[in-house]
């Protein structure tokens, strides 16, 4: 195998990783969206930590648009290995796919919660 072939296959493998690792990513932040439009998570009856609370407050918005962002990227990044997702497209498309829809599945609860919020007389976001 030459240098230039070991590189790409390295550069691929890169990117196959990256793919596949925002899956759970955008799983936790689906979870956090739930957690943070719930209004039991906010109170000390649901159970939760404070210190938990405030990581979901501070770190949710920045986690989702770096998120997005990174799978825009990565998105982007599959025709730079068209060869391979032409060949294998369920292998290399199937994560970045399901990443979206569950980044497309919290936009939905967030703006869920907001509409029955206005619907209701509540600020956004309200708690």
């Amino acid at each position: 195998m030459s240098a230039t072939a070991d590189k790409s296959l390295k550069k691929l493998l890169r990117w196959m990783l990256a793919c596949y690792l925002t899956v759970p990513v955008a799983a936790w932040i689906l979870f956090e969206a739930v957690l943070k439009e719930s209004s039991t998570f906010w109170t000390n009856a649901g159970g939760w930590s404070v210190t938990f609370r405030h990581w979901v407050l501070y770190s949710f918005y920045p986690s989702l648009f770096l998120l997005a962002a990174f799978l825009l990227y990565l998105s982007i990044g599959s025709m730079r290995h068209f060869k391979f997702v032409k060949a294998h497209p369920i292998v290399s498309l199937s994560p970045l796919l399901l990443a979206w829809l569950v980044l497309g599945a919290t936009g939905v609860v967030i703006v869920t919660d907001n509409m029955q919020n206005i619907i209701h007389g509540k600020a956004l976001h309200a708690q």
